[in-house]
Protein backbone atom coordinates (compact mmCIF):
# COMPACT_ATOMS: atom_id res chain seq x y z
CA UNK A 1 0.00 0.00 0.00
CA UNK A 2 2.92 2.28 -1.13
CA UNK A 3 1.43 5.66 -1.99
CA UNK A 4 2.90 6.51 -5.36
CA UNK A 5 4.11 10.15 -5.97
CA UNK A 6 2.09 11.38 -8.56
CA UNK A 7 -0.95 10.84 -6.43
CA UNK A 8 0.19 11.81 -3.18
CA UNK A 9 0.76 15.69 -4.98
CA UNK A 10 -2.23 15.34 -7.27
CA UNK A 11 -3.78 14.79 -3.58
CA UNK A 12 -1.66 17.13 -0.79
CA UNK A 13 -2.24 20.47 -2.45
CA UNK A 14 -6.31 20.70 -1.24
CA UNK A 15 -5.52 18.71 2.02
CA UNK A 16 -2.94 20.56 3.08
CA UNK A 17 -4.75 23.69 3.46
CA UNK A 18 -6.79 21.84 6.35
CA UNK A 19 -3.74 21.70 8.58
CA UNK A 20 -4.60 22.69 11.80
CA UNK A 21 -7.73 23.70 10.87
CA UNK A 22 -11.47 22.73 11.46
CA UNK A 23 -13.51 21.22 8.85
CA UNK A 24 -17.16 22.19 9.48
CA UNK A 25 -19.58 20.26 7.21
CA UNK A 26 -22.97 20.78 6.81
CA UNK A 27 -25.30 17.97 7.18
CA UNK A 28 -28.58 17.53 5.15
CA UNK A 29 -31.03 18.68 7.26
CA UNK A 30 -28.83 22.19 7.55
CA UNK A 31 -28.66 22.57 11.33
CA UNK A 32 -26.29 19.59 12.41
CA UNK A 33 -22.85 20.12 11.98
CA UNK A 34 -19.45 17.96 12.12
CA UNK A 35 -16.02 19.60 12.97
CA UNK A 36 -12.95 17.91 12.24
CA UNK A 37 -9.31 19.10 12.17
CA UNK A 38 -5.74 17.80 11.08
CA UNK A 39 -2.29 18.65 11.82
CA UNK A 40 0.47 18.60 9.22
CA UNK A 41 0.94 14.74 9.66
CA UNK A 42 -2.56 13.81 9.60
CA UNK A 43 -2.75 15.84 6.43
CA UNK A 44 -0.53 13.63 5.02
CA UNK A 45 -1.88 10.22 6.11
CA UNK A 46 -5.37 11.70 4.81
CA UNK A 47 -3.68 12.38 1.65
CA UNK A 48 -2.36 8.99 1.87
CA UNK A 49 -5.80 7.95 2.62
CA UNK A 50 -7.66 8.64 -0.33
CA UNK A 51 -5.27 7.83 -2.75
CA UNK A 52 -5.43 4.08 -1.76
CA UNK A 53 -8.63 3.78 -0.54
CA UNK A 54 -8.05 0.93 1.72
CA UNK A 55 -11.12 -0.46 3.29
CA UNK A 56 -9.30 -1.10 6.77
CA UNK A 57 -5.71 0.32 8.09
CA UNK A 58 -3.83 -0.82 11.15
CA UNK A 59 -0.69 0.51 12.48
CA UNK A 60 1.27 -1.70 10.24
CA UNK A 61 0.19 -0.41 6.95
CA UNK A 62 0.89 3.13 7.95
CA UNK A 63 4.52 2.57 9.39
CA UNK A 64 5.06 0.78 6.06
CA UNK A 65 3.65 3.37 3.79
CA UNK A 66 5.10 6.89 5.81
CA UNK A 67 8.49 5.37 7.18
CA UNK A 68 7.29 6.00 10.81
CA UNK A 69 7.47 3.53 14.02
CA UNK A 70 4.77 1.37 14.82
CA UNK A 71 4.13 3.03 18.11
CA UNK A 72 4.24 6.65 16.60
CA UNK A 73 1.50 5.44 13.69
CA UNK A 74 -0.72 3.73 16.49
CA UNK A 75 -0.46 6.74 18.16
CA UNK A 76 -1.50 9.07 15.00
CA UNK A 77 -4.45 6.75 14.27
CA UNK A 78 -5.26 6.74 17.47
CA UNK A 79 -5.38 10.89 17.56
CA UNK A 80 -7.18 10.36 14.08
CA UNK A 81 -9.76 8.56 15.53
CA UNK A 82 -11.05 10.69 18.35
CA UNK A 83 -10.94 13.46 15.67
CA UNK A 84 -13.55 11.47 13.42
CA UNK A 85 -11.31 10.58 10.68
CA UNK A 86 -11.41 7.10 11.71
CA UNK A 87 -13.56 4.54 12.57
CA UNK A 88 -12.04 1.97 14.73
CA UNK A 89 -13.44 -1.96 13.97
CA UNK A 90 -11.40 -3.72 16.16
CA UNK A 91 -8.10 -3.10 17.88
CA UNK A 92 -5.68 -2.00 16.20
CA UNK A 93 -7.89 -1.62 13.19
CA UNK A 94 -9.75 1.52 11.91
CA UNK A 95 -12.09 2.23 8.98
CA UNK A 96 -11.03 5.20 7.33
CA UNK A 97 -13.86 7.74 6.87
CA UNK A 98 -12.96 10.54 4.17
CA UNK A 99 -14.15 13.79 3.15
CA UNK A 100 -17.42 12.56 1.56
CA UNK A 101 -18.31 10.57 4.41
CA UNK A 102 -18.85 13.68 6.45
CA UNK A 103 -17.58 12.09 9.53
CA UNK A 104 -20.18 9.72 9.78
CA UNK A 105 -19.74 6.14 9.83
CA UNK A 106 -21.81 3.61 8.34
CA UNK A 107 -22.92 0.62 9.80
CA UNK A 108 -21.04 -2.66 7.79
CA UNK A 109 -21.38 -5.44 9.00
CA UNK A 110 -18.50 -6.27 6.62
CA UNK A 111 -15.70 -4.24 8.39
CA UNK A 112 -16.72 -5.81 11.36
CA UNK A 113 -16.87 -9.83 10.49
CA UNK A 114 -13.31 -9.32 8.76
CA UNK A 115 -12.28 -7.88 11.91
CA UNK A 116 -13.54 -10.52 14.00
CA UNK A 117 -10.75 -13.19 15.35
CA UNK A 118 -13.80 -15.67 16.17
CA UNK A 119 -14.44 -18.55 13.68
CA UNK A 120 -17.73 -17.36 11.35
CA UNK A 121 -18.55 -18.24 8.32
CA UNK A 122 -21.66 -16.20 5.82
CA UNK A 123 -24.51 -18.04 4.92
CA UNK A 124 -28.02 -18.60 3.73
CA UNK A 125 -29.91 -16.00 2.19
CA UNK A 126 -26.44 -13.51 2.66
CA UNK A 127 -23.92 -16.47 0.58
CA UNK A 128 -26.95 -17.10 -1.60
CA UNK A 129 -26.91 -13.17 -2.53
CA UNK A 130 -23.21 -12.71 -2.35
CA UNK A 131 -23.07 -15.87 -5.07
CA UNK A 132 -25.64 -14.26 -7.39
CA UNK A 133 -28.08 -16.85 -6.49
CA UNK A 134 -30.73 -14.67 -5.71
CA UNK A 135 -31.98 -11.10 -6.27
CA UNK A 136 -33.14 -10.70 -3.21
CA UNK A 137 -30.58 -9.11 -0.38
CA UNK A 138 -31.45 -9.82 2.88
CA UNK A 139 -31.96 -6.85 5.30
CA UNK A 140 -29.24 -8.03 7.79
CA UNK A 141 -25.91 -10.04 6.86
CA UNK A 142 -26.39 -13.90 8.57
CA UNK A 143 -22.79 -15.59 9.91
CA UNK A 144 -23.03 -18.91 11.33
CA UNK A 145 -21.23 -19.23 14.54
CA UNK A 146 -20.49 -21.96 17.07
CA UNK A 147 -23.03 -22.04 19.84
CA UNK A 148 -22.38 -20.11 22.73
CA UNK A 149 -20.74 -17.34 20.84
CA UNK A 150 -21.40 -14.21 22.55
CA UNK A 151 -22.07 -11.07 20.30
CA UNK A 152 -19.75 -8.47 20.83
CA UNK A 153 -20.85 -5.41 22.45
CA UNK A 154 -19.69 -3.48 18.58
CA UNK A 155 -22.01 -5.64 16.17
CA UNK A 156 -25.37 -4.29 18.51
CA UNK A 157 -26.35 -1.36 16.04
CA UNK A 158 -25.24 -3.37 12.65
CA UNK A 159 -27.18 -5.46 10.51
CA UNK A 160 -25.79 -8.45 11.58
CA UNK A 161 -27.30 -11.84 13.00
CA UNK A 162 -25.68 -14.21 14.36
CA UNK A 163 -26.85 -17.85 13.65
CA UNK A 164 -25.83 -20.33 16.22
CA UNK A 165 -24.81 -23.89 15.84
CA UNK A 166 -24.32 -26.75 17.53
CA UNK A 167 -22.27 -28.34 15.03
CA UNK A 168 -20.95 -25.93 13.83
CA UNK A 169 -18.16 -26.37 11.01
CA UNK A 170 -16.29 -24.05 8.73
CA UNK A 171 -15.91 -26.84 6.45
CA UNK A 172 -16.97 -25.46 2.47
CA UNK A 173 -16.56 -22.52 3.47
CA UNK A 174 -13.61 -20.04 2.39
CA UNK A 175 -11.99 -16.18 2.71
CA UNK A 176 -13.75 -14.41 -0.57
CA UNK A 177 -13.23 -10.31 -1.04
CA UNK A 178 -16.99 -8.72 -0.05
CA UNK A 179 -17.19 -5.20 -0.44
CA UNK A 180 -13.54 -3.87 0.10
CA UNK A 181 -13.05 -6.31 3.00
CA UNK A 182 -12.47 -10.22 3.46
CA UNK A 183 -14.72 -12.46 5.07
CA UNK A 184 -15.40 -15.89 5.56
CA UNK A 185 -18.40 -16.99 2.93
CA UNK A 186 -19.98 -20.36 2.48
CA UNK A 187 -19.57 -21.84 -1.39
CA UNK A 188 -22.49 -22.85 -3.19
CA UNK A 189 -22.44 -26.63 -1.76
CA UNK A 190 -22.81 -25.13 2.09
CA UNK A 191 -25.38 -22.59 1.34
CA UNK A 192 -27.69 -24.64 -0.11
CA UNK A 193 -27.32 -27.52 2.63
CA UNK A 194 -27.54 -25.08 5.01
CA UNK A 195 -30.52 -23.56 3.56
CA UNK A 196 -32.18 -27.04 3.21
CA UNK A 197 -31.86 -28.10 6.81
CA UNK A 198 -33.19 -24.71 7.78
CA UNK A 199 -35.28 -22.94 5.00
CA UNK A 200 -36.52 -20.22 7.26
CA UNK A 201 -33.47 -18.73 7.52
CA UNK A 202 -33.54 -17.33 4.18
CA UNK A 203 -37.46 -16.92 3.31
CA UNK A 204 -38.98 -20.42 3.07
CA UNK A 205 -38.24 -23.42 0.07
CA UNK A 206 -39.97 -21.12 -2.23
CA UNK A 207 -36.94 -18.96 -1.96
CA UNK A 208 -34.64 -22.17 -1.43
CA UNK A 209 -36.08 -23.63 -4.68
CA UNK A 210 -35.08 -20.02 -6.57
CA UNK A 211 -31.66 -20.50 -5.04
CA UNK A 212 -31.17 -24.50 -6.08
CA UNK A 213 -32.45 -23.44 -9.49
CA UNK A 214 -29.93 -21.02 -10.62
CA UNK A 215 -27.24 -23.25 -8.84
CA UNK A 216 -27.74 -26.49 -10.74
CA UNK A 217 -24.80 -25.96 -13.40
CA UNK A 218 -22.15 -25.17 -10.35
CA UNK A 219 -22.91 -27.73 -7.56
CA UNK A 220 -20.48 -30.11 -7.03
CA UNK A 221 -22.90 -32.91 -5.44
CA UNK A 222 -20.41 -35.26 -3.86
CA UNK A 223 -19.03 -32.41 -1.77
CA UNK A 224 -22.49 -31.15 -0.55
CA UNK A 225 -23.23 -34.78 0.37
CA UNK A 226 -19.89 -34.71 2.37
CA UNK A 227 -21.06 -31.78 3.67
CA UNK A 228 -24.69 -32.63 4.28
CA UNK A 229 -23.40 -36.15 6.07
CA UNK A 230 -21.43 -34.63 9.01
CA UNK A 231 -24.80 -33.01 10.00
CA UNK A 232 -27.12 -35.08 12.30
CA UNK A 233 -30.11 -33.11 9.91
CA UNK A 234 -28.12 -33.23 6.45
CA UNK A 235 -29.84 -36.33 5.14
CA UNK A 236 -33.21 -34.29 5.76
CA UNK A 237 -32.07 -31.40 4.16
CA UNK A 238 -30.86 -33.36 0.86
CA UNK A 239 -34.15 -34.90 1.07
CA UNK A 240 -35.72 -31.44 0.73
CA UNK A 241 -33.54 -30.87 -1.76
CA UNK A 242 -34.22 -33.68 -4.39
CA UNK A 243 -37.78 -33.49 -3.75
CA UNK A 244 -37.75 -29.72 -4.73
CA UNK A 245 -35.87 -30.58 -7.98
CA UNK A 246 -38.36 -33.02 -8.93
CA UNK A 247 -41.24 -30.82 -7.92
CA UNK A 248 -39.92 -28.18 -10.10
CA UNK A 249 -39.27 -30.72 -12.87
CA UNK A 250 -35.26 -30.91 -12.99
CA UNK A 251 -33.72 -33.93 -12.36
CA UNK A 252 -32.08 -35.87 -9.41
CA UNK A 253 -28.42 -36.18 -9.12
CA UNK A 254 -27.65 -39.71 -9.24
CA UNK A 255 -25.21 -39.27 -6.13
CA UNK A 256 -28.07 -36.83 -4.39
CA UNK A 257 -30.58 -39.55 -4.94
CA UNK A 258 -28.74 -42.29 -3.75
CA UNK A 259 -28.08 -40.25 -0.44
CA UNK A 260 -31.10 -38.77 0.55
CA UNK A 261 -33.13 -41.88 -0.47
CA UNK A 262 -30.88 -43.86 2.40
CA UNK A 263 -32.42 -44.45 5.59
CA UNK A 264 -35.73 -43.22 5.10
CA UNK A 265 -37.83 -42.42 7.80
CA UNK A 266 -41.31 -44.10 8.99
CA UNK A 267 -43.77 -40.65 8.75
CA UNK A 268 -42.40 -38.14 5.89
CA UNK A 269 -41.61 -34.69 6.75
CA UNK A 270 -42.99 -31.55 5.16
CA UNK A 271 -41.40 -29.52 2.10
CA UNK A 272 -42.10 -26.50 4.32
CA UNK A 273 -43.40 -25.11 7.65
CA UNK A 274 -46.64 -26.58 8.11
CA UNK A 275 -48.18 -23.58 10.06
CA UNK A 276 -47.82 -21.64 7.06
CA UNK A 277 -48.47 -23.67 4.45
CA UNK A 278 -50.47 -26.50 5.90
CA UNK A 279 -50.00 -30.13 6.81
CA UNK A 280 -51.51 -31.76 3.92
CA UNK A 281 -49.97 -32.07 0.13
CA UNK A 282 -48.93 -35.36 -2.04
CA UNK A 283 -46.58 -37.48 -0.56
CA UNK A 284 -42.84 -38.35 -2.28
CA UNK A 285 -42.73 -41.02 -1.37
CA UNK A 286 -38.96 -42.22 -2.62
CA UNK A 287 -37.97 -39.21 -0.09
CA UNK A 288 -40.40 -39.24 2.59
CA UNK A 289 -41.74 -35.60 1.89
CA UNK A 290 -45.08 -34.33 1.79
CA UNK A 291 -45.35 -31.44 -1.05
CA UNK A 292 -47.59 -29.00 1.44
CA UNK A 293 -46.26 -25.62 -1.12
CA UNK A 294 -48.05 -25.17 -4.14
CA UNK A 295 -46.19 -26.60 -7.18
CA UNK A 296 -47.04 -23.98 -9.23
CA UNK A 297 -45.77 -20.82 -6.76
CA UNK A 298 -42.01 -22.84 -6.64
CA UNK A 299 -42.24 -22.27 -10.15
CA UNK A 300 -43.17 -19.04 -11.11
CA UNK A 301 -40.70 -18.06 -8.92
CA UNK A 302 -37.23 -19.89 -10.61
CA UNK A 303 -37.22 -16.85 -13.23
CA UNK A 304 -37.62 -13.85 -11.23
Amino acid sequence: MQLGVGGFHSVWPYLAKTAERSYTLCMSSGVEYVSRSLSGRESQVMAWLEEERPAVITAADLAASMDLSRERASDVLRRMASKGWLHRVAQGSYEPLLAESGGIALPNPWAALAAWTVSYYVSYGSSAYELGLTPDRPGAVHACVRSGTRTPVRFADLPLTLVPQRHFSIAGSAPKPVHGFEVRIAGVERTLIDCAIRPSRMGGVIALGRVLYRAIEEVQWLELICLASEHPRGRAGARRLAALLEVIDQPVPDALGAFASEKLPTRPMLLDDGDIYGWRGPTLRRWAVVVNVPAEALREELHR
